[in-house]
């Protein structure tokens, strides 16, 4: 009598799919930031305390002292200073010295990394500002601005000059 009409279940058109997520997977990446971490290069100390240390004699008007202590107090040769302070006293050194110049680093053991890298970064600010400087006067360009030749001259007038000890005398100061 009455015939039943069989229902068809009804289908989604999923081609266009995988193209529409490959899409957005492209704008995500393209879109997102990536973050690079930067960071000091500089070496650990070794891991046997017991190798021979080698001293070195500087002349002691061109060598300046930084320690920094157990409290995570900082040391600029034997006076108490902030770290807001170390830096115009880093660039005019490395003014009055010259090439010749050396910065000594002493770090207490039980010191934090926090004080440790923030004096890293105000030394490498000071360079930064001092080898700024003589690009300047020289080829009348910022340092950054200047070809890989230029640098490498500029990097020749002013080298960075950095010795780090850890809680033992690696150093002495020739008066």
């Amino acid at each position: 009598m009455f015939k039943r009409k069989s229902r068809e279940v009804p289908t989604l058109n999923t081609t266009s799919t995988a193209d529409i997520s490959f899409m957005l997977l492209i704008f995500f990446l393209v879109v997102s930031s990536m973050f690079i971490d930067k960071g000091h290069a500089s070496m650990l100390p070794p891991a046997d305390q017991h190798q021979d240390k080698a001293e070195l004699l500087m002349q002691k008007d061109n060598v300046l002292q930084l320690k920094i202590t157990e409290s995570d107090g900082l040391m600029l040769d034997d006076k108490a200073v902030s770290i807001a302070g170390v830096q115009p006293q880093i660039v005019s050194f490395i003014e009055r010295v010259g090439d010749s110049h050396i910065i000594t680093l002493e770090i207490a053991p039980q010191s934090t990394y926090n004080v440790y890298f923030e004096l890293q970064d105000c030394i490498l600010a000071s360079y930064k500002q001092v080898r700024n400087k003589i690009a300047l006067k020289k080829y009348g360009k910022a340092y950054q601005a200047l070809t890989s030749e230029q640098r490498d001259s500029i990097r020749t007038i002013c080298p960075q000059r950095v010795f780090e000890t850890y809680g033992t005398t690696a150093a002495q100061v020739e008066d």
